[in-house]
């Protein structure tokens, strides 16, 4: 069995500080994760101890991915299909923050969690930070899709 796992995207924008925000909201709700796949664009310039700087004890993997255009779907669908999901099946508790990439990569995440493609139980988690407030927002979107049911348990 995996440990339980975080998948994310770098965020282009937020930077890694985005990584760090996400695994002290999931801790604030009581989700421990042990292991980080981060996912990142081959060309992407990012400095693998800096990553590490923000696992807050998490292992962390690096997963560099070659996409061709990570605003078209079916290319980041692929990539995603081909080279993450293999690292992740069989794992028992895994979230997903579906909140950094481009909107293709957001809707991959949907598209993949709904066809039943990610492990049983799998959480789906939007984080945004709310600027007014001053204050991080972690929130599951959608959680514990059956691999053969579109039915959400949550």
């Amino acid at each position: 069995v995996q440990l339980p796992t975080l998948l994310t995207w770098h965020s282009f924008n937020g930077g890694v500080d985005v990584l760090g925000s996400t695994l002290e909201l999931l801790r604030a709700r009581q989700q421990r994760v042990r292991r980080v796949l981060y996912l990142v664009e081959k060309d992407t310039p990012l400095q693998d101890e800096v990553v590490m700087a923000q696992a807050a004890g998490a292992e962390i993997e690096i997963l560099r991915l070659l996409l061709k255009d990570p605003t078209r779907h079916e290319a980041v669908y692929t990539c995603v299909r081909d080279e993450v999901i293999p690292r992740v099946r069989g794992c028992s508790a895994l979230h997903v923050n579906v909140s950094p990439g481009t909107p293709a990569m957001h809707a991959v995440w949907l598209i993949l969690h709904a066809a039943g493609a990610l492990p049983s139980g799998t959480q789906l988690w939007s984080s945004q930070y709310d600027k007014k407030q001053d204050l991080g927002v972690s929130s599951p979107w959608t959680s514990n899709f059956a691999p053969t049911s579109a039915k959400s348990a949550g």
